[in-house]
């Protein structure tokens, strides 16, 4: 599935939400609340997880979302296995098609 740019509130880091993807469910929020925020009814990743601790939460969050708004775009093997075993490999991304994303956000409103 073609990936959505980064919103642009979010931190920098490898865990970031597709802009327009968010659909204000609130559940990611419920699951890392001090690493998701709100503007307006869009969430984003306003803290990266910098323990295991704080990663378990994201990609718990990333487990309950409606859609897959959440993404990964790192490298760390721990973290893509563990979204592989919990069947999240849509929420895995790389940063060309990250990249692809935002030019092509930026042709269509040209």
């Amino acid at each position: 599935m073609p990936k959505l740019p980064p919103h642009p509130r979010n931190v920098k880091g490898d865990f970031y939400v597709e802009n327009n993807c968010c659909t204000a469910c609130d559940l990611p929020k419920g699951g890392a609340p001090e690493m998701l925020k709100y503007e307006g009814t869009h969430c984003y990743v306003c803290k990266p997880p910098e323990t295991s601790e704080e990663v378990v939460k994201i990609l718990n969050a990333m487990e309950i979302q409606e859609l897959d708004c959440i993404q990964y775009k790192g490298k760390e093997k721990t973290i893509l296995n563990a979204l592989k075993e919990r069947h999240l490999e849509e929420c895995i991304s790389s940063n060309f098609q990250v990249f692809i994303a935002i030019i092509k956000e930026k042709i269509s409103f040209k």
